[in-house]
């Protein structure tokens, strides 16, 4: 199974993910990075940065492949 590293982007800030994870595809990370963004936005400290300045980037040894703004995450948005 491919290694994905699942960095979390917080404005200016990066957190980089050293260890990654195996997911069998791109799209079972991109599910893992949506249910990050939904557990990192529970907190209070996190919930005061503006979400659109946020993502996950989901990264190979070779680079990023790509990003999931906080913003597509359920949750994050209030309802309208």
């Amino acid at each position: 199974m491919p290694r994905y590293y699942v960095h979390l982007v917080l404005g200016p800030v990066v957190i980089h993910d050293r260890h990654g994870a195996e997911f069998s595809d791109d799209d079972g990370a991109r599910r893992h990075a949506i249910k990050d963004i939904a557990a990192v936005w529970k907190s209070v400290t996190i919930r005061k940065r503006n979400p659109a300045e946020c993502a996950i980037v989901v990264a190979s040894t070779e680079g990023e492949l790509f990003r999931v703004p906080f913003v597509e995450a359920p949750g994050v948005l209030p309802v309208k």
